[in-house]
């Protein structure tokens, strides 16, 4: 079983407190900033992120290994593996119609 992180709502208008990630041209408001593990992203016209992610929720799962885990479900990579920080991989996947984000604690 996969421990769920967060879920990703992507929004027009700013709901909470934001941090702009300038290379991936979003605004995002932390799951930490709600108790309901929100995640509201605004994104701008540019961002990498591919429509599916840009337009749709996602849910946010801890997993031990990204690549195990597309192989495993036969996941549709929409955003390959990118490093967020020292401690975290990421990457956007669809599985079974459904957006997910994969999240990789080094």
């Amino acid at each position: 079983m996969y421990e769920i992180m967060h879920v990703g709502v992507p929004v027009k208008e700013p709901v909470l407190e934001e941090f702009y990630a300038e290379g991936l041209k979003v605004h995002i408001s932390g799951p930490d900033n709600n108790p309901f593990k929100f995640e509201y992203l605004r994104f701008e016209e540019g961002t990498p992120f591919h429509p599916d992610v840009v337009n749709f929720t996602h849910i946010a799962y801890k997993v031990p290994n990204i690549d195990a885990f597309i192989k495993d479900h036969q996941a549709t990579v929409l955003n390959e593996r990118m490093t967020v920080d020292d401690h975290l991989d990421i990457a956007f996947v669809k599985v079974n119609g459904t957006v997910l984000e994969l999240m990789e604690m080094k």
